[in-house]
Parts: C-alpha cells; structure tokens; sequence
C-alpha cells in the first residue's frame, strides 16, 4: 500500500499532490493499494489531494484501489497534450468531488466507483476541451455506489465544454440526483 497526507494547497497544485505519480507509457499497476489521506486528518484543510496521477499512455490498471476524497484519480492527457489512452480494469475507486477527473481515453471495465459521505458526491469530471479531441471516461460493466449517509450524488459534470462520459451496462447503486449530472 502507498499512502501519503499530501494536498494541492500544500505542494504547488493538485497534480504535484499525487501519492503516485505515473507518467511513462506503457505502465502497468497490479494489485496495489493507492491512498491519499490527507482529508482524513481533521486539522487539514479539505482541498484536492490526489492518490493516483495517470498520464502515460497506454497504461494497464488492474485490481488497484485508490481511496481519497475530493480528486482521486487524475486520469489526464500526457507530456505536449498528447492524448493518453488508459485501461482500468477490476479497480475499486472512491472519492466525493470529482473523485474521476481529467482528459484522457480512459476505459474502466468491471469496476466499482464508490462516493464517500460528503456534502455532495460527484463521481467524474471529465474535462475534454474541444469536439475535435479523442478523449471520454467510458465505464464498461461497472458498479457505482455510495456511502447511505451520501447525498447530493451526481454521476458527474463537465469540466470542459465536450466533456464527455459513457456508462455502459453500468449498475447504480445509489440515489443519484433528478437531473443526474451538475453544471
């Protein structure tokens, strides 16, 4: 397990407060635990503070947990922005504000999204930013859950203007928002 305490407000910004980052292609992560705990110290303030930052292309994520708060998994574009393509596969992921955020080609498959209690729980924040780039979330037989005490839970909302997120035979277990997604 990698655990660290260490939060954007603190280091410079929310990528640079990565517990790991990854940033090389063809990166492949099994059966790791990835924590950022730093909202689990009272004393802290509550900014970003993310477990994993994805970068590389194509990279393999299998059987990872990456457990924080607001801005867990940055999965994002790579060196220059140049588009990365990112593979997640039986991954327990959790989190309450834009727990997903980023603008790679990222596909989750078997997965299970969990929103922790908080004032609101927002799963993604995908942040492509023109129609002409090839990115999107797309989660393929995943399983969304939350916290009983969650409230407020939406399944994302756009960061960028063509923000764009796929579920695919995707279970919702949780009370999402009328609306589904927030602005």
């Amino acid at each position: 397990m990698l655990s660290t305490a260490a939060a954007a407000i603190n280091v410079g910004g929310t990528a640079h407060s990565a517990t790991l980052n990854a940033s090389g292609d063809d990166f492949r992560l099994d059966n790791l635990t990835i924590q950022n705990d730093h909202s689990q110290h009272r004393a802290n303030p509550p900014p970003q503070a993310v477990a994993l930052s994805i970068t590389g292309d194509k990279d393999l994520i299998r059987r990872v947990r990456l457990l924080g708060a607001q801005d867990t998994l940055f999965a994002n574009k790579g060196p220059n922005g140049r588009m990365s393509r990112q593979y997640f596969s039986d991954c327990y992921i959790e989190g309450h504000v834009d727990f997903i955020f980023g603008n790679a080609k990222a596909y989750f498959q078997h997965c299970e999204l969990h929103g922790i209690a908080n004032q609101v729980a927002i799963y993604t924040a995908q942040s492509k930013g023109s129609p002409d780039e090839d990115s999107a979330y797309v989660f393929d037989h995943c399983t969304l859950t939350a916290d009983s005490a969650g409230h407020g839970i939406a399944l994302g909302r756009a960061w960028r203007p063509y923000a764009t997120v796929v579920l695919l035979s995707t279970k919702l277990d949780l009370p999402v928002i009328a609306e589904g997604w927030r602005e």
